[in-house]
């Protein structure tokens, strides 16, 4: 009985440390979706704007495709975050499903003991009541 308490403590770290890991994965998609927003927001301001000179517009080309691979990786980077996030969630379901069920294995366990020490209460009483009702 207390290996399965302990089993299940040990199971209970795994799953909060999988939940930090998951709640941090969560904080970095949201980071690198606000990253891509404002990375694409730049961008369309760069290629939205219209110069009749000739400088200025060899400029804002140029400044368009150093952020084009910047989106590109952004993007991509995202996508393995996004992916890795699944990964866990799977893994944090799995280890809730392993930790509920030795939380359900141990509740039986000590309900089987209450009742067996119930019922050794219970034949102590009657052996005892039998024993005076042979003296009387």
């Amino acid at each position: 009985m207390n290996a399965l308490i302990r089993l299940s403590a040990r199971e209970e770290d795994k799953l909060r440390q999988l939940g930090e890991h998951r709640r941090e994965l969560g904080q970095r998609v949201a980071q690198l979706q606000q990253q891509l927003i404002s990375l694409r927001q730049l961008s369309e301001e760069y290629q939205g704007g219209r110069h009749s000179h000739a400088l200025l517009w060899q400029n804002q080309q140029q400044l368009c495709n150093q952020l084009e691979p910047m989106d590109k990786a952004l993007e991509r980077q995202l996508a393995l975050t996004v992916l890795e996030q699944q990964r866990l969630d799977k893994l944090w379901q799995a280890q809730l499903g392993r930790w509920q069920g030795l939380n359900w294995l141990v509740q039986q366990k000590k309900q089987a003991l209450q009742q067996w020490q119930a019922r050794q209460e219970q034949k102590a009483t009657d052996d005892l009541a039998g024993r005076r009702s042979l003296r009387q």
